[in-house]
């Protein structure tokens, strides 16, 4: 049949129907046979997929759905537990994973989104046009022009990049974590929006006794960490020498057989030592590992930042993206899977900030004394602390807390003042004062804590690692997001 016309340029597939086009270029990682390349379709022809990303659990997926599976590959059970149990699929989905779904007979197209937007899914909607990628770029190249959004703009100002559905392209958007988009493909335009999980509101305490819960914790990490072992190619860690990677390297040493592939690095800017080679060494040789250290040098930074500034489709302000695309460079010639500890601060409230929301008023009296300080750092410091421990407004504290400036010292200094003025006339902490209303545990450290995973992380971290990450073939994974792991931190 014409119109299910799909064709694979290595690991490039196409589908072209009247009003549909869908093209996917694959990173193969599970099945790496062309029977598992994309546009995957289902077993039935109602459906078809194109997916980025991983779905861990998907053997026990095709074990409770009983599936007669062609493939071994989670693009598969994807399409299929979709076809059986549709939108409620997606709940059962433990992974990270963007993905669009065509449904011909209902002309119905999908967007989805993992829970905590690992997976990066931008979006624009137009007059009879709904374009999406994983990539902005891919959208903006079938744009005549567009326009920047200024409120973006002041939330990148403050922030270093935009904190919720908005980009910087006024109408280009994120679909948000836990996002679903249900598209008539017919007329071009989006007839549902909803979420299909959201982090809830849950108390800060932990039912029964502590041992027993940390008993709990660990056989749930051991279950994620097993999960995302799995691959059909060399599979290696990022190892800080901190809590969360060394845990994780503790884990999967009693998983597998042969050495575990550990990388650490070290900078050629380090300032004082820093290093943090030391302590991975210790966790190397302690759980037996194949270890790698990896030094960085700033010798071609400025043709990182080139590269960057294309690669990251938007502003981005995290300098951190510079090495650890160095590092996943490195990384990619030996493995093309990474594990890796983002979320563990966030999941376990590992910030030092949650302990000084906990005493509040102890921290802004200290910080009060700023002005007996002499001139210099720690002064300017403790200013700062004072400052953002004065909001009232929680999302004002949680937005204040989490910028690089103040409002006596505001970033639109730098911008020309027809453009500074627009964006003085923007509500930048509108995501955070919106959050916030939502959240109300009776604790402000546990409130700023969810804050946390819903902005912050996806927002920031998620999107650095990925983007750096995929810019070298090489897929970062991060189990501390497994979603029972999460789902036992917050019942």
């Amino acid at each position: 049949n014409n119109i299910y016309n799909i064709n694979y340029t290595v690991d490039t597939g196409v589908l072209r129907q009247e009003n549909l086009f869908l093209l996917h270029h694959r990173l193969s990682i599970l099945d790496l046979d062309a029977r598992a390349n994309q546009p995957f379709w289902s077993r039935d022809r109602r459906f078809c997929a194109v997916f980025n990303g991983e779905i861990y659990n998907h053997r026990e997926l095709a074990q409770q759905l009983q599936l007669d599976m062609r493939t071994s590959s989670d693009t598969e059970v994807l399409v299929e537990s979709f076809a059986r149990r549709g939108g409620d699929a997606f709940g059962s989905w433990n992974g990270m994973f963007a993905t669009a779904i065509h449904e011909p007979g209902r002309q119905r197209l999908h967007l989805v989104r993992d829970r905590f937007g690992v997976k990066p899914l931008y979006y624009f909607e137009g007059d009879g046009l709904v374009a999406f990628a994983s990539e902005a770029k891919v959208i903006l190249e079938w744009l005549p022009y567009f326009k920047l959004s200024s409120a973006a703009l002041a939330q990148y100002m403050w922030f270093g990049n935009t904190t919720g559905a908005d980009t910087l392209v006024a109408g280009l958007r994120k679909l948000s974590p836990g996002g679903h988009l249900e598209i008539d493909t017919a007329r071009g335009e989006i007839t549902v929006r909803r979420l299909f999980w959201s982090m809830g509101n849950p108390p800060l305490r932990v039912a029964g006794r502590m041992e027993d819960a940390a008993v709990e914790v660990r056989a749930r990490l051991d279950t994620a960490v097993k999960r995302q072992l799995a691959a059909d190619v060399p599979v290696g860690i990022l190892l800080s020498g901190g809590i969360d990677s060394s845990s994780i390297v503790a884990v999967a040493a009693s998983q597998i057989n042969i050495p575990l592939a550990t990388y650490s690095v070290d900078y050629d800017h380090n300032i004082g030592g820093k290093s943090e080679l030391s302590k991975a060494r210790l966790v190397a040789a302690r759980y037996g590992t194949d270890h790698h250290e990896l030094r960085i040098t700033s010798d071609n930074v400025p043709d990182i930042f080139d590269r960057l500034v294309y690669q990251y489709d938007e502003p981005f302000a995290d300098a951190a993206a510079i090495p650890l695309f160095q590092l996943a460079r490195a990384c990619s010639s030996r493995v093309k899977v990474i594990l890796q500890g983002d979320g563990g601060d966030e999941v376990f409230g590992g910030y030092r900030r949650y302990a000084m929301l906990q005493h509040r008023r102890l921290w802004a009296l200290v910080a009060a004394c700023h002005r007996f300080l002499p001139p210099g750092r720690l002064r300017e410091r403790a200013r700062r602390i004072r400052h953002v421990l004065s909001q009232r407004d929680k999302g004002a504290l949680f937005a204040t807390y989490l910028t690089q400036d103040v409002a006596y010292h505001s970033p639109y200094r730098m911008l020309d003042d027809v453009i500074a003025a627009t964006c003085a006339a923007q509500d930048w902490q509108s995501d955070y004062t919106t959050l916030a209303a939502e959240l109300n545990t009776g604790n402000l450290a546990e409130d700023m804590r969810l804050a946390d995973m819903r902005v912050l992380l996806p927002n920031t971290y998620l999107e650095k690692v990925d983007k750096a990450t995929m810019a070298c073939s090489l897929e970062a994974r991060v189990p501390f997001l497994d979603n029972d792991l999460v789902d036992f931190d917050n019942a």
